[in-house]
């Protein structure tokens, strides 16, 4: 979420330093948040066959390879595609896995 909730810092960035314009822009962002909230049903088809720990760890690796892969950019395409989509998908991994071990720890806890 912190990537998600601070990209305004980066989006500035890619603005100066790609010269592309907003609109072109504003997709890395776009597709890094409908991806993570879209990759919802793939994420829990995956926990319900591995678990929690193992989906997370995999979406944990996964964003942080696209992450990185994504200093490496010429263009706000590849950023699309790495940020938007890969790391999008990595988030999604870890954030319905996050929510699923909160409310499994409270129905243990309750019971």
């Amino acid at each position: 979420d912190g990537v998600t909730y601070s990209f305004g810092i980066f989006y500035d960035e890619f603005l100066a330093y790609f010269e592309e314009d907003k609109s072109k822009t504003s997709w890395i962002l776009s597709a890094l948040v409908g991806v993570t909230l879209c990759s919802g049903p793939l994420s829990s088809s995956l926990v319900n066959k591995y678990g929690c720990r193992p989906v997370t760890i995999a979406g944990s690796i996964l964003a942080s390879f696209c992450l990185i892969i994504s200093t490496f950019a010429q263009n706000v395409t590849f950023l699309i595609f790495t940020i938007g989509i890969g790391a999008g998908i990595g988030f999604g991994l870890i954030y319905l896995p996050a929510i699923v071990s909160v409310t499994t720890y409270f129905e243990k806890k309750d019971h």
